[in-house]
C-alpha cells in the first residue's frame, strides 16, 4: 500500500483533482439524495393531511336601502341588505365529473331547550329584550323622552311601578299616548341624546310577536300574527279579544327559553366546518366522531371545553337533547355568539313556540376547544356551548319546526374534494347555466403552494443527484486512464518480476482506494452537514392527520408529524452508503481493467508500450 500511495504521489496535481471531485461527488450524492427523500416524503404528507375545502356562497340579486329614523337628530340612517330572488338548492353543485370526496352539505343548527345545564354566556336573552306594559304619566307624544310607568314586565328586569323615561325613538311619525290606557312594546336601553341632560331612555324597538316558520322548500308559511306592523300596541278589549296579548307572552316565554338553550350542530364530517379545517377548533380530550358513526348516525356528540366545565360532563356521560327549532340560514355564531342577536321567531305561524321535535340521549365521545367565537361582523359556524352531532343520527322530521329558511353561505355550505384540482372543478362548474349566481371559495391549507414548491425541490433533487453521477463517471474515467491504463507497463514489469497478481492489485489499487474513502467520506460529511442545514431538510410545517380523511387511525387520534423527523436515519443512511458504493463503483471498474491487463501476455505487454 505505501509503494502504491508513494506512485500516486509523483503526480500531486491529478491526485489532488481526484480527491476533490471525489469529494464533490459525495457531496452531490448526499445532498440530492437527501432533497429527494424529503421531498417525497413531504409530498406524501400533504397529501395526507392537506384538505381542500369549499365553501358556498350565493350572490345577491339586488341590493336594497332600508332607513332607520333617529328620533333626537331627526335623520335617517341607511342600511344595505341583499336581496335574493330566489334560494338555490345544493343540487346545483351535484354534477357530472364533480368528483367530490365528501358532498356538498347545508347545515342547518338546532336550538336544544336543556333546562337542566348551564351555560357559559355572559348574556341572557330575557334580559336583553324587555318588554313591558306602561301607562303614560300625562298625555304626551312620544318623539322625546316622557315619563311612563311600568305596569307589567314580561320579560326583562324593570320592576313594576318604576317611573321611566320612555321614546318611541326609531319612528318618524309616533302615535299619541293618552293617560290611564295601558301599552304593551319591547323597549331597549339606551343613552337619552335629545338633550343635553344626559341619563337614559327606553326606546321602543321593533320587535313584536311575529313568525319566520318556513317550509321544506324555503318558502314562508302563511300566517296572520305578523300583521301589526307598530313597535307600540295598545292593551285593549280587542287586543285580549284576539289573542294578540298571548303571542306577545309566547315571545316572552320563548326568550326564557332562549337562556337555556344550546345550539346543536349537525355535520357529515368536521373537516366540513371551516374552524376545524383551520384548527381554530381542536379535540382537547377524548376523540373525534369516527367515519362509521357519522355514516351510521349514531347517537354520539362532541360538546365544547366550556360548557363541559360548567356542567361538569366528561368522556363518556350521556347528555339529553330536546330539538325545537330548526334555523337553515344563519349560522349559531350569529345567535350564539358574542353579540347575540335574534333575527328569526321561535313562534310558529300559529304563534305558538316550536314544540320539541327530537329527544334523544347522546353520548359524549370527545370535548373541543375553540379559539374563534364569533361576533356580529365575523361569522362563523361556531357559538357558545355548542354542541355538533352526526347529521343522519336524528331520524325525525323537522319540517314543522324551520324557525328561518336562507340561501347558502360560506357558513353554512360546504364540500370537500381532492387535493390539486381546484382549476378542474372550476372549469367543470364554469359550464353550469346557474354558476354566475354561486360564489366557491376554496381554502387546500397551503396545499398547491407547498407542492408546486416541493416539485421544484424534487427538479433541483434530480439535478444534484445527476451532477453527482456525471462527477463519479468523470472520476472513474479519470481512474482507469491515469491509474490503471497508464500503468500498464508497470503491470508487465512487475509481473516479470515474479509479482503475484494479489500484489499486483495491491499496488496498483490499494493507494487509489484509500484515497478514494477519504474522499468520499469526507464529501459525506459535508454532504450531512449541508443537508441538515437546507430547506429542504429543515421544515418548520406541522402535518395533523388528526382530522385527515385519507388517514384515519382509530387508534391515533391526535398524530401530529412534523417532515424531516423521520429523515435523520435516512441520512445517516445515505451518508454511510455513499462512500461504500463510490469506493464500490470504482473499485469494480478498476479490477476489470487490471484483471483484463493481468491476463495478457507479459511479453506482450511490453512491446506494446515500447512500439508507443
Amino acid at each position: 500500500m505505501i509503494n502504491s500511495i508513494k506512485q500516486m504521489s509523483r503526480a500531486p496535481l491529478k491526485l489532488i483533482a481526484l480527491f476533490f471531485m471525489i469529494i464533490i461527488s459525495a457531496v452531490l450524492l448526499v445532498v440530492g439524495s437527501t432533497m429527494l427523500i424529503n421531498s417525497n416524503k413531504q409530498l406524501n404528507d400533504i397529501e395526507k393531511s392537506c384538505i381542500t375545502l369549499a365553501t358556498v356562497q350565493q350572490n345577491e340579486d339586488a341590493i336594497e336601502v332600508s332607513s332607520t329614523f333617529d328620533g333626537a337628530s331627526k335623520t335617517y340612517r341607511n342600511y344595505k341588505y341583499p336581496i335574493y330572488d330566489s334560494i338555490i338548492p345544493t343540487d346545483i353543485l351535484k354534477f357530472d365529473n364533480a368528483n367530490y370526496l365528501l358532498e356538498p352539505e347545508k347545515r342547518p343548527f338546532y336550538g336544544a331547550y336543556m333546562e337542566e345545564y348551564n351555560t357559559s354566556r355572559n348574556s341572557t336573552f330575557s334580559d336583553d329584550y324587555t318588554v313591558i306594559e306602561f301607562t303614560p304619566v300625562t298625555n304626551c307624544v312620544p318623539d322625546h323622552p316622557v315619563d311612563v310607568e311600568v305596569t307589567n314586565v314580561l320579560s326583562g328586569e324593570l320592576e313594576v311601578g318604576s317611573i321611566i323615561s320612555f321614546c318611541d325613538h326609531y319612528n318618524d311619525n309616533p302615535q299619541p299616548l293618552q293617560v290611564q290606557k295601558t301599552y304593551i312594546a319591547t323597549v331597549l336601553m339606551k343613552d337619552n341624546n335629545h338633550d343635553d341632560s344626559g341619563g337614559i331612555e327606553w326606546a321602543a324597538y321593533d320587535f313584536a310577536p311575529f313568525t319566520t316558520q318556513h317550509d321544506k322548500n324555503g318558502n314562508l308559511v302563511a300566517s296572520d300574527i305578523s300583521t301589526v306592523t307598530a313597535s307600540i300596541e295598545e292593551v285593549n278589549e280587542t287586543f285580549i279579544n284576539s289573542n294578540r296579548k298571548e303571542k306577545w307572552q309566547n315571545m316572552c316565554t320563548s326568550f326564557k327559553m332562549l337562556d337555556k338553550t344550546i345550539p346543536v350542530l349537525p355535520t357529515n364530517n368536521l373537516d366540513l366546518l371551516p374552524t376545524f379545517h383551520l384548527k381554530q377548533s381542536s379535540i382537547v380530550d377524548g376523540r373525534k366522531i369516527s367515519k362509521k358513526e357519522f355514516d351510521n348516525g349514531e347517537k354520539v356528540c362532541i360538546v365544547s371545553k366550556d360548557f363541559a366545565t360548567a356542567n361538569n360532563l366528561k368522556i363518556g356521560d350521556e347528555i339529553e337533547m330536546p330539538l325545537y327549532f330548526a334555523n337553515y340560514n344563519e349560522s349559531p355564531g350569529i345567535l350564539f355568539g358574542h353579540d347575540s342577536r335574534l333575527s328569526f321567531s321561535l313562534l310558529n305561524a300559529n304563534g305558538d313556540i316550536y314544540p320539541v321535535f327530537s329527544n334523544h340521549k347522546y353520548k359524549i365521545v370527545g370535548i373541543y376547544y375553540t379559539t374563534k367565537v364569533t361576533s356580529i361582523n365575523d361569522t362563523t359556524e361556531m357559538g357558545y356551548d355548542q354542541i355538533i352531532i352526526p347529521s343522519k343520527s336524528v331520524k325525525e322530521s323537522d319540517e314543522n319546526n324551520i324557525a328561518d329558511y336562507g340561501v347558502m353561505s360560506n357558513e353554512t355550505t360546504s364540500f370537500i374534494i381532492p387535493n390539486g384540482t381546484i382549476e378542474e372543478y372550476q372549469n367543470n362548474f364554469s359550464k353550469l347555466d346557474k354558476s354566475s349566481l354561486l360564489k366557491i371559495t376554496f381554502d387546500d391549507m397551503g396545499y398547491t403552494q407547498m407542492k408546486h414548491n416541493l416539485e421544484n425541490a424534487k427538479e433541483s433533487a434530480y439535478i444534484l443527484c445527476a451532477a453527482g453521477i456525471i462527477v463519479t463517471m468523470i472520476i472513474i474515467l479519470m481512474v482507469l486512464y491515469f491509474y490503471v491504463i497508464k500503468q500498464k507497463r508497470q503491470i508487465a514489469i512487475l509481473r516479470a518480476l515474479g509479482t503475484s497478481k494479489r500484489q499486483c492489485y495491491l499496488f496498483i489499487l490499494s493507494g487509489l482506494v484509500l484515497w478514494v474513502i477519504m474522499g468520499s467520506i469526507i464529501g459525506s460529511a459535508i454532504g450531512f452537514g449541508l443537508a441538515t442545514t437546507n430547506d429542504s431538510y429543515q421544515n418548520n410545517s406541522y402535518f395533523s392527520y388528526e382530522y385527515s380523511l385519507l388517514n384515519y387511525d382509530e387508534n391515533n387520534e391526535n398524530e401530529i408529524i412534523k417532515p424531516g423527523d423521520d429523515l435523520q436515519p435516512s441520512l445517516v443512511k445515505i451518508s454511510i452508503l455513499t462512500p461504500v458504493i463510490l469506493t464500490g463503483s470504482i473499485l469494480f471498474v478498476c479490477l476489470i481493467a487490471t484483471n483484463k491487463y493481468l491476463k495478457e501476455d507479459v511479453m506482450q505487454l511490453l512491446l506494446e508500450n515500447e512500439v508507443k
